[in-house]
C-alpha cells in the first residue's frame, strides 16, 4: 500500500536503508532520514531550481545543470539531468536516470572509504512529457575541485599540493577497485 504524506507526497517501499516515495511527478529514493529534509513543505521545487532564488547555478551543459543550495538545514548540490538527444533518451531507457547510477557509485565509493560526496537522494520522472532526473548530495565544506584549483579565482592549495591531492585520490580509487570513466578536473 501507498501512504499519503503532506503536500501530495505518497510513500512507497521502505528498505535497504532508504525510503522510496512519489512527490508530484518525481519518484524519489532517499537515504533513511533524508526524505523529510529534502522534501519538506517549504523546501525547493527540485524540478524548477532555475527559478528558486535559494539555488545558485554552479555549472551547466546540455545534459545537466548543477545547483548549490541550502535545504533541510544543510548545504547540498543538486544535479538536474535531462536527455539532450536521442542517444541520451535511449541510454535512459536501458539505464534509468544518470542520478541513480551516480548515487549507487557514490555509495560504493564511500563504503570503500574513498572520500566522495555523501549521496542523499535521487529522483526520476517526467515533467511536461520530458524525462527528468535529479541527484542530491551533501556539500563538503572547504573542498574545491581540481578545476577550480587550476583555473579558478579562489585557489586554496599550491599547484604542487593540488597535484599531490589528486594523485592520492586516484590511488585511493585504484586501491578500492574503482575505475572512474569520466576522470577530469571538474570531477576531482
Amino acid at each position: 500500500p501507498v501512504a499519503a504524506l503532506p503536500g501530495g507526497k505518497r510513500e512507497g517501499s521502505v528498505g535497504s536503508g532508504g525510503v522510496s516515495l512519489w512527490s508530484g511527478q518525481l519518484h524519489w529514493f532517499c537515504r533513511s532520514g533524508w526524505h523529510a529534509r529534502l522534501l519538506e513543505a517549504k523546501g525547493p521545487q527540485w524540478s524548477q531550481l532555475g527559478q528558486d532564488p535559494r539555488a545558485e547555478l554552479v555549472k551547466s551543459n546540455p545534459v545537466r545543470r548543477v545547483y548549490r543550495l541550502r535545504t533541510g538545514g544543510v548545504d547540498v548540490f543538486a544535479k538536474v539531468y535531462q536527455p539532450h538527444d536521442w542517444g541520451d533518451r535511449i541510454k535512459w531507457l536501458f539505464r534509468g536516470s544518470p542520478g541513480r547510477g551516480e548515487f549507487a557509485n557514490l555509495q560504493i565509493a564511500r563504503s570503500r572509504r574513498v572520500p566522495v560526496a555523501e549521496p542523499l537522494g535521487w529522483a526520476q520522472g517526467r515533467l511536461d512529457g520530458k524525462q527528468l532526473g535529479i541527484l542530491v548530495t551533501k556539500a563538503i565544506e572547504g573542498v574545491t575541485s581540481l578545476e577550480e584549483q587550476l583555473y579558478g579565482h579562489h585557489k586554496k592549495l599550491s599547484l604542487k599540493d593540488a597535484i599531490e591531492a589528486t594523485a592520492r585520490l586516484v590511488a585511493q580509487l585504484h586501491c578500492a577497485g574503482i575505475e572512474h570513466r569520466d576522470l577530469h578536473p571538474g570531477n576531482i
